[in-house]
């Protein structure tokens, strides 16, 4: 299935838009394809052009992150719609994580990956 849900509106102006965001988003289809990043995400995580239209995983060394990735999107395609919320260290940084799930016509067809650095304490 593919992910249409911009009804007309323009993409570049949504692209523009997202990368005005303090916020790090990803979009990736059910199969876990990396299908666009902003421009903040790519400052706070390992974005590359050429991770477009490859597996999410790819950008993960860690074997274990690859697999919570599988289980993630395997629960989010098998019904789970709550978001799936974490925390990561990256460069002695906190970062706040949130997975949200993308449904077209009640099927999913992929998730946000949204990206927060979260205050110094």
């Amino acid at each position: 299935m593919r992910l249409n849900m911009l009804n007309g509106f323009d993409p570049k102006a949504l692209a523009k838009a997202l990368d005005s965001l303090p916020v790090g988003i990803t979009i990736i289809d059910s199969e876990g394809i990396m299908l666009y990043f902003n421009d903040y995400c790519s400052r706070l995580l390992d974005r590359k052009p050429e991770y477009l239209g490859k597996n999410v995983s790819l950008c993960h060394k860690q074997e274990a992150t690859k697999r919570k990735i599988v289980r993630m999107l395997e629960a989010f395609g098998q019904g789970r719609r709550e978001p799936y919320q974490y925390r990561i260290e990256r460069n002695g940084r906190w970062l706040g994580v949130t997975l949200t799930p993308l449904e077209e016509e009640g099927h999913f067809v992929g998730c946000i990956h949204s990206v927060i650095p979260e205050a110094a304490k």
